[in-house]
């Protein structure tokens, strides 16, 4: 008897026995607590994310049907690329058009081609042309507008074809299309250039074809020069 009670005195007064279910406790505790850290700092994370994606769609909404509206008060002519590319296309859904007008995907990038015939158009009305970023081929007939507007032009990054036709534009002007890195062609009417000034215009613009409409011509584009682009 008194060795069984021995024996159970010794089982009790066991620490390692007593302390395992305290320390099992405390990593749980530590686990939990990490995990709730983990979740709190994945949700704001995603808060923050989702925030700037809705701004830059915002800022990217803004612009596109700022542009819009200005193209429409003009009564320019507007194309999105898959309309450019592929009239026959079927038509879709007024919400999948606006989804694509405002998020983009394969087919439609933007505004892919621009008419603006408007003869009194100033600087200052056409000074949207900046927001035109995905503009590939523009055509503007303003005898109002100056070099300023062809300096807007010339900063548009994808632009290819432009198609110019104004009183008040100049050689000085043109040349500012040099850093139009993407410009392939570039037609032009009404644009007094002496033989010189356009012999310069062609040695500036390396890989452009430069061409203005022929004398006696009113339907045709004479090709003044052709430049194969530098390898």
């Amino acid at each position: 008897m008194m060795r069984a009670q021995g024996f159970g005195d010794h089982f009790q007064s066991d620490p390692t026995a007593s302390s395992k279910p305290e320390v099992v406790q405390s990593e749980y505790r530590l686990v939990v607590r990490r995990a709730k850290t983990l979740v709190v700092g994945g949700l704001a994370a995603g808060c923050l994310v989702v925030l700037l994606v809705a701004a830059l769609l915002g800022i990217r909404i803004y612009r596109i049907e700022t542009t819009r509206s200005a193209l429409i008060r003009f009564g320019a002519e507007y194309k999105w690329q898959h309309e450019r590319i592929d009239p026959a296309l079927p038509k879709s859904t007024r919400t999948r058009r606006l989804m694509a007008r405002w998020l983009g995907n394969p087919t439609v990038s933007g505004f892919s081609l621009v008419r603006i015939d408007r003869g009194n158009l100033s600087d200052r009305e056409l000074s949207f042309l900046s927001s035109l970023r995905e503009v590939e081929i523009l055509e503007l007939h303003s005898d109002e507008a100056t070099d300023q507007t062809l300096g807007v032009i010339s900063r548009l990054p994808n632009l290819r074809y432009l198609n110019l036709a104004g009183k008040k534009f100049s050689v000085m002007g043109l040349l500012q299309l040099r850093r139009a890195r993407r410009l392939r062609q570039l037609q032009f009417d009404a644009i007094e250039l002496s033989p010189i000034e356009l012999a310069v215009l062609i040695a500036e613009l390396p890989g452009v074809i430069v061409a203005r409409r022929g004398v006696g011509s009113s339907d045709a584009y004479r090709t003044v020069t052709v430049q194969e682009p530098p390898v």
